[in-house]
């Protein structure tokens, strides 16, 4: 991900309106011993690969730890507790909007006994309950686009039409302004008649995601973030 660009600018649209919705990652989980056992007050410790921002946590009586309003990047987690082996995963990719669950072992030992996980399989999101379609930044740098709006890119996602010379899509049927439009988790609609204030310019968005939500509610009315 480049620093470069604003990682404020992510992107979500919602099929019918929905409760609020955030465009952070989280990242949450166990840890326990080789018996499975919660492992309370163990040292967690998430870094940015890119920035090396680090942000910690301390495990509670249920071993559990959580990591909230994340970035959307690749992250390494390192986890410690005295009488057993440090852990370290690397590779954590978190997109955004994502909350994913990562629980974890430490194996006994001397915590200045390391073991490394690397190149593991992609982590199953599910906390999730909607349907939903990344537009990473390779989609955003390389598809081609007609002038310098992103919202052709909308259309990748199953469902999705967007008529000519229109930057209203319409999602799985549903009228245009049922739609919601979230940057950084703030809703960027007017109130009436419920258009998009701002777009951002392409080169400012790293990666974006269209989420449709299950259920169908009886109302046209956009809903704030």
């Amino acid at each position: 991900m480049q620093t470069d660009r604003l990682l404020a600018a992510f992107f979500l649209i919602y099929a019918f309106p929905a409760a609020a919705q955030s465009t952070k990652a989280e990242l949450y989980g166990t840890l326990h011993d080789p018996s499975g056992l919660a492992l309370a007050s163990a040292q967690v410790r998430l870094t940015n690969a890119s920035t090396n921002a680090d942000a910690t946590s301390v495990t509670g009586p249920d071993g559990g730890y959580h990591f909230f309003a994340l970035p959307a990047g690749t992250y390494r987690l390192t986890a410690s507790k005295q009488g057993f082996q440090t852990l370290k995963r690397e590779g954590i990719t978190l997109r955004v909007g994502d909350a994913t669950a990562l629980d974890l072992s430490l194996p006994i030992g001397d915590v200045t006994q390391q073991i490394e996980i690397t190149a593991q399989a992609p982590l199953l999101q599910t906390s999730r309950g909607t349907a939903s379609f990344l537009v990473d930044q390779q989609k955003v740098d390389n598809l081609p686009l007609d002038g310098r709006n992103f919202i052709p890119l909308i259309a990748l996602s199953p469902g999705v039409a967007l008529p000519p010379n229109s930057t209203l899509p319409r999602i799985n049927g549903s009228r245009p302004r049922t739609s919601e439009y979230l940057y950084d988790g703030i809703s960027v609609l007017q109130p009436e008649p419920g258009q998009v204030a701002y777009f951002p310019i392409i080169d400012a968005i790293d990666e974006f995601r269209v989420e449709i939500t299950a259920t169908r509610l009886n109302t046209a009315a956009p809903t704030g973030a």
